[in-house]
């Protein structure tokens, strides 16, 4: 079965009753050859307060395209 794969580190935010949350979203997808669509098969948030959210999604990316790519 042939699967396509997409990766991309989003910016998302979550908004609660007491306040909005903002974070960096890494996301793997995944197409097979029946879908129409990409689907999310792994997903992962880094709150942006932390000064470095960015350089750990970058990071852990790094480390996810090691296993799915």
């Amino acid at each position: 079965m042939n699967r396509e794969y997409k990766y991309m580190i989003t910016s998302r935010q979550m908004k609660t009753k007491l306040s909005i949350n903002y974070y960096y979203s890494v996301q793997i997808l995944c197409k097979e050859e029946c879908d129409s669509r990409f689907r999310v098969v792994y997903c992962k948030s880094f709150n942006k307060q932390d000064p470095d959210a960015l350089d750990k999604a970058n990071y852990h990316l790094s480390q996810m395209i090691k296993i799915y790519f």
